[in-house]
């Protein structure tokens, strides 16, 4: 059972990125669009040293190809989404909604896939909208409940984003070799990303965040380094154990959000501003709960 701790590990450390990029919107980034650009470049070039690890081996066609772009545009557009609610509201708000993207994903198999759903699956469905629907119902401290409310849209639409990047994924790997798909979908992934973020005032805001050691340091930290090897530990689950179960654990991370971020609020630190409180807490716990119930119905259920 390693693949289960190995599981556990990456969606730590996926919710230490998570933490430490709503650490970085909060203080040290003049924008949130200086941030899409700065994570598009990481993405790049992760690409580009992938393919010089990995030289390309696959032959697919052009429909192959246009299937492994669509999957980085999709992931970039929906991470794009994901950053603006990040910079907007609590994170351990906007993350269960973010990992609501099974439900769309097994949504597109039935209409397009022609695949059937299973009564736990259906449940599953039931419970995750349930679990999203009473966090964004609650109120946000400091942002009215209209403006949270068109956020909580943008990020649910990120999720399904996210789900069409997983499905056009799934398909391209049918004609491309994985390390080949990765390379291509996080080179478009960073290109979306760098051209939401590019505006007027970019080289003066990358200059900016440059200057400040803490800034870089922290970015470096999680999107340099946090970031690959969370996907690397991740994969690594995946390949060991069933994919359905490993998946699971993986989204196990809004649990793991919410408790760091918690944790960073105290008064002693003060680093993020999302403390414990008896009437915020039970609501994140039990939608957090509800979200990882429902996604494990479903996840489970195709197996």
């Amino acid at each position: 059972m390693d693949w289960v701790i190995i599981g556990l590990v990456s969606a730590f450390l996926f919710a230490i990125v998570t933490v430490s990029d709503k650490r970085l919107l909060a203080v040290y980034m003049p924008s949130v669009r200086s941030f899409y650009f700065l994570v598009g470049l990481c993405q790049i070039i992760l690409g580009i040293v992938i393919s010089i690890f990995s030289p390309w081996s696959s032959s697919p066609s052009l429909g192959g190809i246009l299937i492994g772009i669509s999957s980085g545009v999709s992931w970039g557009l929906g991470l794009s989404l994901m950053f603006y609610g990040i910079s907007r509201l609590e994170v351990s708000k906007v993350m269960p909604i973010a990992h609501t993207y099974p439900v769309f994903v097994s949504i597109m198999a039935i209409v397009f896939l022609g695949d059937t759903i299973s009564l736990i699956q259906s449940v599953g469905i039931l419970i995750t909208v349930v679990g999203a629907s009473i966090i964004a119902a609650s109120q946000t401290k400091g942002v009215k409940k209209s403006a949270a409310s068109f956020v909580y849209f943008l990020v649910l639409l990120g999720s399904i984003l996210t789900a069409v990047a997983n499905v056009t994924y799934k398909a391209g790997l049918e004609e491309m070799g994985f390390w080949d798909l990765f390379a291509t979908r996080s080179v478009f992934q960073g290109l979306v990303l760098m051209l939401a973020g590019c505006h007027l005032g970019i080289i003066r805001e990358l200059k900016q965040v440059i200057s400040s050691k803490v800034g870089l340091g922290l970015f470096i930290f999680s999107e340099g380094l946090a970031a690959p090897i969370a996907i690397m530990v991740m994969l690594v689950a995946l390949s060991l154990g069933p994919v359905a179960l490993a998946s699971t654990i993986v989204s196990t991370r809004p649990l793991f959000v919410l408790f760091i971020s918690g944790f960073l609020s105290i008064s002693y630190l003060s680093l993020l501003d999302e403390p414990f409180t008896k009437r915020t807490f039970p609501i994140k716990l039990l939608s957090i709960v509800l979200i990882f119930f429902g996604v494990s119905l479903l996840t489970i259920g195709s197996t």
